[in-house]
């Protein structure tokens, strides 16, 4: 069955799972096997080069939400990092055709 996870958006939402968990959120989604392709993944504004490295290393399904981000003030998504991974990021806005941007 497929997943939607909200990972990233706020980055005292990461440094609460790194001090509950003792490690990051995909490690805490793989262990309730929840880190695999058919998962798709929201925001990622946190995420370290590492992780979205292992993003793309599974194939993951990736939405990037910048203007969500913009509005709410909660960083930058993890663009700056894509250029290290190989995944399609879908772009898309209410009430708009959607697109895609491939690195």
């Amino acid at each position: 069955m497929p997943l939607l996870a909200h990972v990233g958006e706020q980055r005292g939402d990461v440094e609460l799972i790194k001090k509950t968990f003792q490690k990051n959120i995909l490690a805490v989604l793989q262990d309730f096997t929840a880190f695999r392709p058919d998962t798709v993944f929201v925001h990622l504004n946190h995420l370290s080069s590492q992780e979205t490295q292992s993003l793309a290393e599974v194939e993951a399904s990736v939405v990037i939400c910048a203007r969500s981000a913009a509005f709410k003030r909660t960083g930058y998504p993890a663009l700056r990092h894509s250029h290290e991974a190989v995944f399609v990021l879908p772009l898309a806005r209410i009430g708009e055709e959607r697109t895609c941007w491939r690195n």
